[in-house]
């Protein structure tokens, strides 16, 4: 579907996500992600966009909201929302991956002055 027949959000929309994350019945991310697939495929993609924008305000860390809006975007050939979504969802992981691979506390092994000898060498020198 084009997206010039896609009625993107608005701010005078009404909001489906009307309280904040503190308050009781707040949908979780996974909600947020089960909704929008709903109404996709009931083909409500003007409040599945709604919901989508509003997911992604309210949990704009969340790979699994980011994941499922830009495929919204993708569906709805809506390239340049899709582009954003997609460089989030990359900056995120990114940094969930440097995170994991480099802990803050992680000490590297240094050599005391003393260069250790090359592979080969290491295997001449225990062989004699």
């Amino acid at each position: 579907m084009a997206s010039s027949t896609l009625q993107h959000p608005t701010r005078s929309a009404v909001s489906l996500i009307s309280r904040g994350p503190r308050t009781v019945g707040f949908p979780t991310p996974g909600q947020v992600r089960d909704a929008i697939s709903d109404l996709v495929l009931d083909n409500e993609l003007a409040q599945a966009w709604q919901l989508a924008a509003e997911g992604v305000a309210v949990y704009p860390e969340d790979e699994g909201v980011l994941t499922v809006a830009g495929r919204l975007a993708v569906e709805c050939d809506d390239t340049r929302r899709a582009a954003w979504l997609m460089e989030q969802l990359i900056s995120i992981r990114r940094a969930t991956a440097l995170a994991q691979a480099s802990p803050p506390n992680a000490a590297l092994p240094r050599s005391e002055g003393k260069s250790s000898p090359a592979p080969r060498q290491a295997l001449a020198m225990r062989a004699e």
